[in-house]
């Protein structure tokens, strides 16, 4: 996956699970949206954070400061990949537009036939 797809991954799960680990383009409109004219607030966030306004992408730490970054893999995603995974197939509808809809369907199909087999060998055996 690219840096950019990854990224989108780590918002739809955060989306999925109510989390706060977003990422988010530094720029101006991450600003104004999240700080307006709050100048002390934004200031604070910085001052406590680790924010570079030459790093591409923003997060907010856990208390709520700026973390700034330029390089995001998958070791940078907030759980790990099997959670991540397991949500995508637990919720495909929380990760509609990664372009993986046909491998959910598919694996959701495999699912519900494994669960239709073991039922049959449960019939079977009664």
């Amino acid at each position: 996956m690219s840096r950019d797809d990854l990224i989108k991954l780590n918002n739809l799960y955060s989306d999925s699970t109510n989390s706060s680990d977003h990422v988010y383009v530094n720029d101006k409109d991450f600003l104004e949206n999240h700080f307006g004219s709050d100048l002390h607030k934004f200031s604070m966030a910085c001052r406590y954070g680790n924010f570079d306004a030459k790093e591409t992408f923003v997060r907010f730490d856990g208390y709520g400061n700026l973390d700034t970054f330029s390089q995001f893999s998958y070791r940078d995603l907030p759980d790990f990949v099997t959670e991540i995974a397991e949500d995508m197939l637990d919720n495909p509808s929380n990760y509609k537009g990664l372009g993986l809809e046909e491998f959910i369907d598919v694996d959701i199909q495999i699912k519900d036939l494994r669960r239709k087999i073991m039922e049959l060998n449960r019939k079977k055996k009664a």
